[in-house]
């Protein structure tokens, strides 16, 4: 891990070989991390398995899924004056 097939021509072609579509990986600090890092709020988490397979029948969970937002940020201080002429 990482697995990122779009940045390394090697993982790729595994992939094309066998028809597996695109997949990649990411560190926990790449993704909540860096959602962290970005000003988002996380708001909850979900782990689930691929359904089948020897991870699935140790129940290690493979997926995750994070709900973030947006973080509010009060109006700042800073006040403007405008002067209309007539």
């Amino acid at each position: 891990m990482p697995f990122d097939p779009l940045a390394d021509p090697d993982q790729a072609a595994h992939l094309a070989s066998d028809d597996a579509g695109v997949q990649s990986s990411r560190t926990l600090d790449e993704m909540p991390g860096g959602l962290l890092r970005a000003g988002l709020a996380i708001g909850d988490l979900y782990e689930d398995t691929n359904g089948e397979g020897h991870l699935r029948e140790m129940n290690i969970p493979s997926h995750l899924a994070v709900r973030a937002v947006k973080r509010w940020a009060p109006p700042s201080n800073r006040c403007f004056s405008v002067t209309v002429s007539p």
